[in-house]
């Protein structure tokens, strides 16, 4: 399996195209990684036949994924993932899995992955966004029309002391 996506990666990296498409300052362009079809399904594939099997599965290997696939902009993908690993190994996952997904989502403006970790993360206070990626929630929230995400990172920046701007109110009367 690292053996696939070592590959999948390197077929990127190798292909000019395919590196400008997902370069950092194209970021909302990640999803077009999907180009490649054939070796993104070639590595899903994989992935569901080592499920099917009765060997048992470290979690880590499931992190990797994680963390190839949403380097990627995979998000549906990291979504399912995700939801495979609290199901299997319980809802102790690494810290490190939350913030990143929370990052990457916010960064390419997946909604429903965002919703569900500031839900089950962030409001319980067990994770404690960046200013930078709890502004990304703010304005993929706003744009949603999801007023009670708004108003909760507006409160998380009024608990830390921020100074709410313009732009952090515009948010709220879009939402």
């Amino acid at each position: 399996f690292l053996v696939a996506i070592h590959e999948f990666q390197t077929k990127i990296n190798d292909d000019s195209k395919l590196r400008r498409l997902l370069s950092p300052n194209e970021s909302l362009q990640r999803g077009k990684a999907s180009c490649i079809p054939e070796t993104r399904v070639a590595i899903l594939e994989k992935l569901e036949e080592w499920n099917r099997g009765h060997l048992p599965k470290p979690a880590w290997l499931y992190h990797i994924f994680v963390y190839v696939f949403g380097e990627l902009g995979f998000h549906n993908e990291t979504y399912q993932i995700l939801q495979h690993l609290l199901r299997v190994y319980g809802p102790n996952q690494p810290m490190a899995i939350w913030q990143f997904l929370l990052d990457v989502y916010s960064r390419d403006a997946y909604y429903m992955g965002i919703s569900y970790i500031w839900q089950r993360m962030v409001v319980p206070g067990l994770l404690n966004p960046p200013d930078g990626t709890a502004l990304n929630v703010l304005n993929v929230a706003s744009r949603h029309g999801d007023a009670e995400l708004v108003t909760s990172v507006m409160k998380m920046f009024t608990d830390r002391g921020k100074r709410l701007e313009m732009h952090h109110y515009e948010a709220l009367i879009h939402a």
